[in-house]
């Protein structure tokens, strides 16, 4: 029939009657309607700002940025048509609930404003924050059937603001195309990246409990130890006790020759600090000090030479004993120094020494006794060290040599205890 038409067309134009032209003609539309390929029909399809559900405070565009990543997506597809903004929304509008959108959340509230509205889909959904997590949910209504429904809807979280564009866009694609897989996916990665952060938080946590702990530790101890030097170098010897013996008492007279070695006992009385600071490590000042002093002496068979000699020498000697007592007023300049969590005081001490001197022996002669006594006047100077290990009791040492008018004084080393107080 078209060859016949298109023959006759060509041939025989003017020969046709009406009804045969009418006919050809209609083969001749239906025809080229017939070689043009049909259209796929578009949807019209509203992305609302995501509602901010908590957590977020209203200064952070979390919401309109949302918007913005799913409308480049769907822009990306040529099967929606995409009303921008609420003036084109407002101008498809059939009732006047539309009008209401702005003020719009809920489901029952988007049915109701989508059913009213010449439009196929809304996207719509809720972004929130809770313990530093975020979360989205996304749904797609649809009013291409008798009732407007939801045909899409899913909720991703994610923890870092800077995942926000890749959370948004994997939920448009699953608006699009209804497949999960990506969003899936996208909660996997998420979920194993938090699992990685608490394993490094825990860790973190871990080495910051144990770096605090031995910091905290390190700051006690220096605490502890600076409290301990503080309190051991505002104490001070106040009073001391010494002895000396063991040979280490000797004198410098002639009579010392049968009184070789001896015992002595002493007793201090300090008053530190008359002059400079007595509180702190370095040069401490001077303190002013008694002592009061016994020295004991006994000869000693070997010192003695036989009675015979001593009858014709005319030169008698027997056993005696010597008895000294003394009193110092004296000055002393101390340097204190804090060394191995003990207080060292080292100093030099000179003083004005006053001597009663008691000597007693048997007369070889008469049978009776000897007895010899009187005073002394001297100096003495000496150097010691002092050694406070606990709060109130140290320790101390010195040696000095006094030199007297009759020369009855000596060498002497004496130890003892220091008691310290403020």
């Amino acid at each position: 029939m078209k060859i016949k038409c298109y023959a006759g067309l060509i041939d025989n134009f003017w020969e046709m009657n009406m009804k045969q032209y009418l006919l050809c003609l209609l083969v001749l539309v239906a025809t080229a309607a017939m070689s043009i390929p049909a259209q796929a029909r578009t949807h019209s399809i509203y992305v609302n700002p995501f509602t901010i559900s908590g957590g977020i405070p209203a200064s952070d565009p979390v919401d309109r940025e949302i918007k913005e990543f799913f409308i480049e997506v769907i822009a990306d597809n040529d099967k929606f048509d995409i009303l921008e903004d609420e003036a084109k929304m407002m101008a498809r509008s059939q009732t006047d609930i539309a009008y209401n959108f702005g003020n719009c959340t809920d489901d029952g509230c988007m049915k109701a404003l989508i059913e009213g509205m010449d439009i196929d889909y809304i996207v719509y959904g809720y972004v929130k924050r809770i313990n530093g997590i975020y979360y989205i949910t996304v749904k797609m209504l649809s009013n291409e059937d008798e009732a407007a429904r939801i045909v899409r809807i899913k909720t991703v979280r994610f923890a870092k603001r800077d995942c926000l564009e890749k959370a948004s866009r994997v939920l448009a694609g699953y608006v699009i195309t209804g497949d999960p897989d990506d969003a899936d996916e996208f909660l996997e990665d998420m979920f194993d990246a938090e699992e990685r952060e608490r394993e490094l938080s825990k860790a973190s946590s871990i080495e910051k409990t144990d770096r605090e702990y031995s910091q905290s530790t390190e700051n006690w101890i220096r605490n502890v130890e600076d409290r301990r030097r503080n309190t051991m170098m505002s104490y001070y010897s106040t009073m001391r006790f010494g002895y000396g013996g063991l040979g280490l008492v000797r004198g410098l007279g002639d009579v010392y020759k049968y009184y070789r070695s001896g015992t002595m006992y002493t007793l201090d009385f300090i008053k530190p600090g008359i002059w400079g600071d007595s509180y702190r490590t370095g040069p401490g000042g001077w303190d002013l000090y008694f002592r009061f002093l016994y020295k004991h002496f006994l000869m000693p068979e070997s010192s003695v030479p036989p009675v015979e000699e001593a009858e014709l020498n005319r030169d008698p000697v027997s056993p005696g004993e010597l008895k000294i007592w003394g009193g110092d007023i004296g000055l002393r300049y101390r340097w204190s120094i804090y060394f191995l969590n003990n207080h060292f005081d080292l100093y030099c001490a000179g003083a004005l020494r006053n001597l009663y001197i008691s000597e007693k022996a048997d007369d070889v002669f008469s049978g009776g006794t000897l007895e010899n006594k009187g005073y002394d006047i001297g100096v003495y100077t000496g150097a010691g060290i002092e050694v406070g290990m606990f709060l109130n009791i140290g320790f101390f040492a010195e040696y000095n040599i006094g030199i007297s008018a009759c020369n009855s004084d000596g060498h002497q080393v004496i130890f003892g205890v220091c008691w310290r107080g403020k």
